[in-house]
């Protein structure tokens, strides 16, 4: 490949000139010139002109590929031109293109990982593209994106609003407190919380991901994010669980309560609500005393999805005590009595937790019932999701190995339940020195 600089006006721009390549033209549709448009052969053969529909005819024409950038000085012109043919001697030449980063993601990228990813992860794609990347970088060319670029991206994530909680169906305005000045209007206007830390870097994912796979498109050169800054993470995440004596208060409260043997088997195995509600009959084993995970079911979106765990480690099979066990036994009975109660109108799907009719329960009305039980007890509140740290902050400070506490959460390694639990670790070392001067030492 050759090329040069030239000068229009006050600028300078940039033409590559690859040299004579195979082309289509239509000899009907001319331009005012006299001249016809020219289809490479190199991005696809066309069977008809896309203007007239008439035939096309087999050329081969001296190419030339002008550079959209201007410069102000010749030299940096001719700095361009010799990074493009270094480029193209090292294979690595992506040839300019209009394409906006925005219609990258929304009309290339997201549609053509439809069927590689979990619609859980799509969700999560299409949510970050539309809600942050598009409206702050969606005008951008995708072949001037920049790390300046990116890191400005960063910096403006930290002031974007998050989205605004939908209320509960059926939940009811709360009256104002007797005396208390905040009115409906002043609490509409109130200030929007800024994203959280962990969404800014989800959303810096989803960005890295997507130029990746630009760039094995051949729609860019290199990711523009290896040399940019990543959101920084701070380790403030602060895990609310149960004391035992608090989770003990909790299920003597709930004893009587239906999902009793939900929220046990929960607290006393670590599950998570998709892996508790994606048990089916034949996955508890009441002779060997465990349950196994083969299957989860999530929200994606407003929809409920079934789809097996990501890992191998979340495949798995978790022992259980006896009085867990003799809770899910009790379920059972009730659950058999309430198929009778309903008849033919019972809907038999195999599902562990059911509803009354023997419809699999919905993951969002579990957590909305978890929090009603928890207001109705003494308890501190804490989340659905918080009872696995319960049971995993338990066993640690129990001084159970931490590669059993990693197995029977089904995290894909050891370091992972170490990081999360870390605060369980100081009381663990205390318990360790005091062990090992007993056997130095010959102390009881």
């Amino acid at each position: 490949m050759r090329g040069h600089a030239f000068k229009r006006g006050s600028t300078y721009g940039v033409v590559l000139e690859p040299g004579p390549q195979s082309a289509q033209r239509c000899p009907v549709c001319l331009d005012k010139r006299g001249r016809s448009k020219r289809h490479w052969i190199e991005f696809g053969r066309l069977e008809a002109c896309p203007t007239c529909g008439g035939p096309l005819e087999e050329i081969v024409a001296r190419r030339q590929i002008w550079l959209p950038e201007r410069y102000r000085l010749k030299k940096d012109a001719l700095v361009a031109l010799t990074r493009e043919l270094n480029a193209d001697l090292n294979g690595i030449f992506v040839e300019p293109d209009k394409l906006t980063l925005g219609e990258y993601l929304l009309e290339h990228w997201l549609p053509s990982i439809e069927e590689s990813v979990r619609a859980t992860t799509l969700v999560s794609y299409r949510a970050h593209v539309e809600r942050h990347i598009v409206p702050l970088l969606g005008a951008v060319p995708l072949r001037k994106l920049s790390p300046t670029a990116i890191n400005a991206f960063n910096a403006a994530l930290r002031s974007q609003p998050r989205k605004p909680r939908t209320p509960r169906r059926g939940a009811k305005a709360k009256a104002p407190e007797a005396g208390s000045a905040t009115t409906d209007a002043q609490a509409d206007t109130a200030p929007p919380r800024p994203l959280s830390e962990g969404t800014r870097r989800h959303v810096y994912v989803t960005l890295v991901t997507s130029l990746n796979a630009a760039v094995a498109q051949g729609l860019l050169a290199v990711n523009p994010t290896t040399r940019s800054t990543a959101p920084q993470r701070h380790d403030t995440r602060e895990l609310h669980t149960w004391s035992d004596q608090e989770l003990r208060a909790f299920l003597e409260a709930t004893r009587e309560e239906r999902l009793h043997a939900l929220w046990r088997l929960l607290a006393m195995t670590g599950m998570r609500r998709g892996e508790a509600l994606g048990l089916k009959w034949p996955d508890v084993d009441f002779a060997g005393a465990r349950v196994s995970i083969q299957r989860s079911r999530v929200l994606a979106g407003t929809q409920v999805l079934e789809h097996p765990p990501k890992t191998r480690t979340g495949r798995r099979a978790v022992p259980l005590d006896a009085v867990t066990l003799a809770a899910l036994k009790a379920w059972k009975a009730r659950q058999a009595a309430e198929r009778l109660a309903w008849g033919p109108a019972w809907s038999d799907g195999g599902w562990v937790f059911t509803r009354e009719d023997g419809e699999p329960l919905h993951p969002g009305f579990v957590t909305k019932r978890f929090r009603e039980v928890v207001a109705a007890t003494t308890v501190p509140h804490i989340r659905l999701h918080d009872l696995r740290h319960t049971c995993a902050t338990l066993l640690l400070a129990a001084g159970v190995h931490a590669k059993v506490v990693q197995e029977r959460l089904g995290h894909a390694t050891i370091s992972q339940t170490l990081d999360i639990y870390s605060h369980t670790t100081p009381s663990l070392h205390v318990g360790a020195a005091e062990q090992l001067a007993a056997i130095v030492d010959g102390t009881p």
